[in-house]
């Protein structure tokens, strides 16, 4: 019997099954493994030196759609000071995509799709599909980022608001300059209406699964501003997230009886399919998932908002929702089954370790 040794750094709780999963992994020699989030806590790269790099695995840990971008400079040092072998090091978190990675990735949404229907009744009888939709579209925003402020300006300029309900910058402000800096992307004539309140003051993180509030409730789509996009500029933001990857953001849009439309990296729409979900391509035109430059994109999918506004009325809109009813159904079931599935993790991480010669 060989020995598998696990050390975990910068976790406030455990990141979700992954050390019942490496101790459930039978091993063809010692091993020892770090699992870390690299965001968050210093890591013991002097430790690290010390080791012997053959056996040793590093798994960088992170919830969100986190990839080699955001982890760069950390593995670059972890490759060349520390001596670990690149294939060794293994990113595990929600992008189910990454290109240009020197490392290995295992996306996976099993942890944060359990999150999330333990928090909100994901029973398809008991959800939010029934209600009758009063306005055609939601977004929520509760950070200030670029490709939001692009979006919401051009909903502004086009007049869309008028078809539904956005918030925008509802961090609880600490700082005199946060509602500057909030209001930045934006046209000066709108400065005034940032930011923008829906469901309530001072939105927190613990609150982000909060889907009680009718103005959420009454829209039948949900304009998804997910945890990722690229930046606008690489040579200022180098690490922003830009990898594929779906989070809470868009379960909920599931979980409510809601079409999304997606502000997120390229190739995001398709990964979702990929995972099983119905993504409404009936109704919506999602080739602005293929457009490469993401402001460009941002550019066509207010097109596709402005399309849905104009083509149905608010009648229309409970028409369709009746009509597409049970695909709606399919969705949270689908959800339901990626929900902590072990099942999956455990084939993953079994076939990233037999690639590495140690199964």
């Amino acid at each position: 019997m060989y020995n598998c040794e696990i050390k975990t750094y910068g976790f406030t709780s455990e990141p979700y099954a992954l050390k019942e999963i490496i101790n459930s992994i039978v091993f063809n020699q010692d091993v020892v493994v770090y699992i870390a989030d690299l965001l968050v806590d210093s890591f013991p790269y002097e430790e690290i030196i010390q080791k012997n790099k053959d056996n040793l695995f590093l798994i960088i840990f992170s919830p969100e759609g986190h990839a080699y971008r955001e982890f760069r400079q950390s593995i670059d040092y972890l490759i060349a000071h520390c001596g670990v072998i690149p294939k060794n090091i293994c990113i595990h978190s929600t992008a189910l995509r990454d290109n240009n990675n020197p490392v290995s990735l295992i996306g996976n949404i099993a942890g944060i799709a359990g999150l999330t229907i333990n928090d909100i009744d994901v029973d398809p009888d008991h959800s939010f599909n029934n209600t009758s939709p009063s306005h055609h579209f939601i977004c929520l925003n509760r950070m200030p980022r670029w490709e939001r402020a692009k979006l919401i300006d051009g909903i502004f300029d086009r007049n869309l608001d008028q078809y539904g309900k956005i918030s925008y910058s509802t961090i609880p402000v600490r700082r005199d300059y946060d509602l500057v800096e909030a209001r930045m992307g934006f046209k000066q004539k709108y400065w005034s209406r940032i930011p923008m309140i829906l469901d309530q003051d001072n939105m927190t993180v613990d609150r982000s699964f909060d889907i009680s509030n009718i103005n959420i409730q009454g829209a039948l789509f949900n304009v998804v501003t997910e945890s990722a996009y690229e930046s606008i500029d690489p040579t200022v933001d180098a690490v922003a997230q830009n990898s594929p990857g779906i989070t809470e953001k868009t379960f909920k849009a599931f979980i409510l009886g809601q079409i999304p439309i997606f502000i997120a990296p390229m190739g995001t729409v398709q990964c979702t399919r990929e995972l099983g979900f119905d993504v409404f391509d009936d109704i919506v035109d999602h080739s602005y998932d293929n457009i490469e430059d993401p402001s460009k994109r941002i550019d066509e999918i207010l097109n596709q908002i402005e399309y849905v506004c104009n083509t149905y009325s608010v009648n229309d809109l409970a028409k369709l929702k009746e009509k597409i009813h049970i695909r709606f159904k399919y969705n949270t079931q689908t959800l339901k089954m990626w929900a902590f599935n072990n099942a999956q993790l455990i084939r993953q991480w079994v076939d990233y370790f037999r690639e590495q010669g140690v199964v």
